[in-house]
């Protein structure tokens, strides 16, 4: 299957080696439970929800490959995986940087809530648990 254009501009904008603002753990989970745990499950085998995939051990994975949950093409087609950069990138605006992705999260205008919610998805995998 063709890869499908996914990203809005090709490549990103921000670059791996660009400047995140550090980010706090503790207040990204609380920005995530806020603001993403009404779709995305967080647990250690965890189950898919309706709304959006399991998001334990998103940091380092394949974009588009939690087992169980149906993507977009674009996101399935995505082919990154999800780091600082690309989480950073998606949260500021889901919709805006994976065209026709399912996630209907508005996302977080503010660098600091994006970089502390990337921080809190780095811990959230087994090797930091």
């Amino acid at each position: 299957m063709e890869k499908l254009k996914s990203w809005i501009v090709d490549p990103p904008p921000l670059k791996p080696s660009a400047n995140i603002p550090s980010g706090n753990a503790t207040v990204g989970e609380k920005l995530f439970k806020a603001r993403c745990a009404q779709c995305h499950p967080i647990q250690k085998n965890g189950k898919n929800s309706m709304h959006g995939p399991n998001l334990y051990g998103v940091y380092g994975r394949l974009a588009g490959s939690s087992p169980g949950y149906t993507y977009s093409p674009y996101t399935y087609n995505l082919g990154v995986n999800w780091d600082d950069t690309y989480l950073y990138l998606f949260l500021e605006n889901p919709k805006k940087y994976v065209y026709g992705t399912k996630c209907g999260f508005s996302g977080f205008p503010k660098e600091k809530d994006r970089s502390s919610v990337v921080e809190y998805l780095k811990k959230m995998k087994d090797d930091n648990n």
